[in-house]
């Protein structure tokens, strides 16, 4: 499963509104790429994290994109090479790929 944050930043809650892609089935060993379209805000000069949670489990930080500053996303440590994470700044929609499930 993989959960959209919120945004926090300097203190203020921001609420906004995302669209995620429907769900899908995948075997062992598949690949998927999940999509988020956001809305309410223009993707530009915020972070944008993407967490999962496994049955049973408590959440795992996947990583982070600074959606619009063309830099490269930074993934925890542990799942780098695991996930992709991409952005289309101009239709506000953010991508994760996830490798190999």
């Amino acid at each position: 499963y993989f959960i959209k944050t919120n945004i926090l930043f300097a203190g203020v809650y921001c609420d906004i509104s995302l669209a995620q892609s429907p769900a899908v089935v995948k075997k062992p060993g598949e690949s998927v790429k999940l999509s988020c379209k956001i809305s309410v805000f223009y993707m530009t000069s915020y972070y944008m994290h993407w967490m999962r949670q496994a049955t049973g489990k408590g959440l795992e930080w996947i990583g982070r994109m600074d959606t619009g500053s063309g830099k490269e996303p930074l993934y925890a440590g542990s799942l780098k090479g695991q996930f992709v994470l991409t952005e289309d700044v101009p239709s506000n929609m953010q991508y994760i790929e996830a490798k190999s499930l």
